[in-house]
């Protein structure tokens, strides 16, 4: 499988809202640069359980209804870019912007993501739902974390506060 065809496979797990095909296709090691710490689920993330621990229930909390769609892929040795435009349904308001996603390939997965978007329009979206941020980057409400407790069943379990990860 080429790299471009890994990363279709990602896109095409989201697009399906497949959690678990998604999954499949990033190493247990992959390394994951957020658009920005500027926004929720937007920092660095090292390795599929942190990932799973710490970025998924931020994002699906956030942004349940998650698309992208890129319209052109770039290859260049273990690097493909996808550029296109990305959004979400965010309290009930459709959004969507540009987009260019880096994604780093070897062995069939996906080692390395960076993402790069209109970190203003999504401020500017958050801002005008229920999970605004400050111009800090902290999120102005207390939102709960959620682990992965369950993939094969997709159950998802509460992190209660005390055990909460904060930068």
């Amino acid at each position: 499988m080429s790299r471009i065809e890994v990363v279709r496979r990602f896109y095409d797990a989201v697009e399906r809202s497949d959690l678990a095909g998604v999954l499949s296709c990033l190493a247990e090691n992959v390394v994951w640069h957020g658009p920005s710490p500027l926004v929720p689920a937007g920092r660095v993330y090292h390795g599929l359980s942190d990932l799973k621990s710490r970025w998924l229930g931020d994002f699906l909390e956030i942004y349940p209804e998650y698309w992208a769609r890129p319209k052109e892929y770039v290859e260049s040795e273990d690097l493909v870019i996808a550029i296109g435009e990305h959004g979400a349904r965010i309290s009930g308001v459709l959004t969507a912007m540009p987009m260019a996603h880096i994604w780093r390939v070897h062995g069939g997965k996906i080692v390395g993501a960076r993402f790069f978007t209109d970190t203003a329009g999504m401020i500017e979206a958050l801002n005008r739902s229920a999970f605004p941020v400050t111009p800090s980057g902290q999120q102005q409400v207390d939102l709960p974390r959620w682990s992965v407790s369950q993939l094969s069943s997709g159950g998802f379990a509460p992190v209660p506060p005390s055990q909460r990860s904060r930068p």
